[in-house]
């Protein structure tokens, strides 16, 4: 895994469970980048019910062995503790491969291990890692380049330029 910026949008879920007994839900999300202490959290859309849109963007420092989100979808509520609505995880692999946006659907789960609805992702990684080294260009049949403090040339031309100058 690649060293970098991941981008995160948090576009929105659908088909969450219900956990109010007589109101909707009032969905925030919270996301985790596994293996960091690296967490931000979504507004509350009051009223939403089952379908939410935050469209919520944050940028997470990417590091080795950190290729994984964790996306919790809570309920707000005002006068008890926040309620777990839904869970999924979510490779960040994808879109460390790929060049631009990478939009998915991350599966959730309730808090019984039943189907949870699903939350829409929007990931775009900037690496930030040295870049590969570049191949060397050598002339047809050189066998080797020359030292930069040599000045450069094919080998196999030095001799014949030497030849030239001391005639």
């Amino acid at each position: 895994m690649p060293y970098g910026k991941l981008h995160v949008i948090v576009f929105g879920a659908k088909g969450l469970p219900s956990v109010e007994m007589i109101s909707k839900n009032d969905p925030f999300c919270k996301v985790t980048l596994m293996g960091s202490n690296q967490v931000f959290q979504t507004p509350t859309v009051s009223n939403a019910g089952a379908n939410v849109q935050w469209e919520h963007s944050e940028s997470m420092q990417v590091i080795e062995g950190q290729n994984e989100l964790l996306v919790e979808v809570w309920d707000k509520n005002s006068f008890a503790k926040d309620e777990l609505i839904s869970v999924g995880r979510h490779w960040i692999t994808p879109a460390c491969n790929k060049p631009g946006p990478y939009d998915a659907w991350c599966s959730l789960k309730d808090t019984k291990g039943r189907p949870g609805g699903e939350l829409r992702l929007i990931l775009h990684f900037q690496s930030s890692g040295p870049a590969a080294p570049q191949a060397s260009v050598l002339p047809p049949g050189a066998k080797y380049a020359p030292p930069v403090w040599a000045g450069g040339g094919a080998p196999a031309a030095r001799p014949q330029q030497q030849q030239q100058q001391q005639q």
